[in-house]
């Protein structure tokens, strides 16, 4: 059996890895491969068990325990008996902890909900990290791909020009004009291979995979328009609520520590299975405690205002993260919007450019232009595209970083 789903694991695998992934794919993967988001998820996990652990504080235990005592016998009665046992159950009842217990169940029941809204939080960081590698990788490919199909032009274009150098056509100057560009082009190209095996890393590395197969950008600019709830919702995202939820915490924890100031009391009950001595024929007995600490050098009033300022310092961050947050996010908005219209101005320069290029080269068939004016063309237009390829995928990561803001992920 383990055999067997060893190999569906890695036919699945096989199956995906020739599949285009979608940033979508990469993040669903990351979420179950990577350690950072598991540490969430246990950190969760102990969170609940932690809120057990209050609980168990107002709830009765119960306990066995038996005893055997043998010493020098005394002519004093049952006192002095050789050999005595007694076996009881105990039962032990907190009946009042200054009212510390009660906080702690309420400060308790929210660790849960905070666990998982900083998990919630951890995965839009995830999400936001792997889209900016995610597109990087995705600019560098078709900086690469784009690079080949002019490398191949140049090639193409030099095995003619030398052909009509030797017949006196062209001049020599044009062919070690075009042998230069070429040159060039062949180095750039592999520069942007040597960031493009990095870059692939990365994203292997973040999204927990140990091959990375094609990748599709699934993205389209004319379909992201930032909806209005985003902006409406900023104060109930992920992040903001964890906040708040810290912050009602730490009040709750001065209240507690006010408790120090009360008296305690709990209730123990003894049933007897055996016992020896004079007392062997009472089969139970309950005790009441009652403890008040009147003076213990100041330390409970030093508990109280360390939780006083812990809460003041977590209301002071999170005024903070909220004009933050608020702030970002406008500032963020407006820069997607303006990016996207430099795409758009940048896809009709792109156009252009590629026009421009194409009518040269047919001038240059027909004599009205030289190579060298051609080849000059040539690098405007590559110029042109690597600036538009790379301004495309920095507003598509803007999106993906005002998503994050607004707390909204896949």
């Amino acid at each position: 059996m383990l055999i067997r789903g060893m190999i569906l694991f890695w036919l699945v695998l096989m199956a995906w890895s020739a599949q285009a992934a979608t940033l979508v794919d990469l993040f669903e993967l990351a979420k179950k491969n990577t350690a950072r988001i598991v540490d969430k998820k246990f950190a969760e996990e102990i969170a609940y068990q932690e809120k057990r652990k209050a609980y168990s504080q107002v709830l009765p235990s119960l306990s066995a325990s038996s005893s055997n005592v043998w010493r020098d016998q005394a002519p004093v009665g049952a006192f002095g008996e050789g050999y005595q046992h007694t076996a009881a159950l105990t039962l032990n009842q907190a009946l009042f902890k200054g009212g510390a217990e009660y906080y702690a169940i309420s400060i308790a029941k929210k660790l849960p909900e905070i666990a998982k809204l900083q998990r919630v939080q951890e995965e839009l960081v995830l999400y936001e990290q792997l889209a900016q590698l995610f597109f990087q990788t995705l600019r560098l490919q078709n900086g690469k791909n784009l690079y080949l199909e002019q490398e191949k032009t140049l090639e193409d274009r030099l095995k003619t020009l030398r052909q009509r150098a030797q017949i006196g056509r062209s001049r020599t100057t044009d062919v070690l004009a075009a042998e230069s560009q070429l040159a060039r082009i062949r180095a750039e190209r592999a520069g942007i291979e040597s960031q493009l095996i990095e870059s692939e890393q990365n994203l292997k590395n973040l999204s927990g995979l140990e091959t990375l197969g094609p990748l599709k950008d699934s993205f389209v600019i004319d379909d992201l328009h930032p909806p209005v709830r985003w902006e409406k919702d900023l104060m109930s995202t992920p992040q903001i609520k964890a906040n708040e939820l810290l912050v009602d915490n730490a009040k709750k924890e001065i209240s507690a520590a006010r408790g120090s100031y009360l008296p305690t009391l709990d209730a123990n009950a003894n049933f007897y299975l055996d016992r020896a001595g004079i007392l062997r024929e009472s089969k139970w007995d309950i005790t009441l405690n009652a403890k008040w600490n009147l003076f213990n050098g100041g330390n409970d009033v030093a508990e109280k205002r360390i939780q006083a300022l812990e809460a003041a310092r977590l209301e002071a961050q999170l005024r903070d993260l909220k004009r933050n947050l608020r702030n970002d996010f406008q500032a963020r908005k407006l820069e997607y919007l303006k990016q996207r219209e430099v795409v758009k101005k940048m896809e009709a320069a792109v156009k252009l450019a590629r026009r421009n290029y194409q009518q040269h080269l047919n001038e240059m068939n027909r004599g009205l232009v030289s190579t060298l004016d051609v080849l000059r063309i040539l690098e405007d237009f590559l110029l042109v595209q690597r600036s538009y390829d790379q301004q495309l995928y920095q507003t598509k990561y803007a999106w993906i970083r005002l998503q994050a803001l607004a707390g909204v992920h896949p």
